[in-house]
């Protein structure tokens, strides 16, 4: 079926240039989410790799608190970027230098140069992060 009538072949034309651009917002908010995943993908492969390892050599979440203290040499409650890299190389995580300083960069959410405890367990272990910091505190985080 088509229009014959002119006033029909431009209403038709009007309605497929209106359906393009109607169709090319959902798309490039599709394509903008997609293309941030993939940019953001070594980051998050990274930490899941770390969470893997440090599972794999027998650490759990219980034991990252008390392992931040230990190498918090300072004792100002941040792991600085030479601390934490400690942290991970006698851990023995298996992860390179570079990518320990990366992995540092994720973690650092307020971009202070420092790593709280609280920074550590949110992005690393983020289930236990919960579990282990609502028992500490008395707070329900909405349970």
């Amino acid at each position: 079926m088509a229009p014959t009538t002119w006033p029909g072949k431009i209403i038709a034309g009007m309605l497929c240039v209106i359906s393009v651009l109607f169709m090319a917002m959902p798309i490039s908010v599709l394509g903008n989410a997609m293309s941030n995943t993939w940019a953001d993908r070594h980051r998050i492969l990274l930490m899941t790799q770390t969470r893997r390892r440090l599972k794999n050599l027998g650490y759990t979440a219980e034991d990252m608190p008390k392992l931040f203290k230990k190498f918090d040499k300072d004792g100002n409650g941040d792991l600085e970027m030479e601390e934490f890299c400690d942290l991970v190389a006698t851990m023995r995580v298996g992860i390179k230098p570079s990518e320990a300083s990366e992995l540092f960069m994720a973690f650092d959410s307020n971009g202070d140069g420092g790593i709280s405890e609280m920074e550590f367990m949110k992005a690393l272990f983020p289930l236990d992060y919960r579990r282990i910091y609502r028992r500490m505190s008395g707070m329900t985080f909405g349970a």
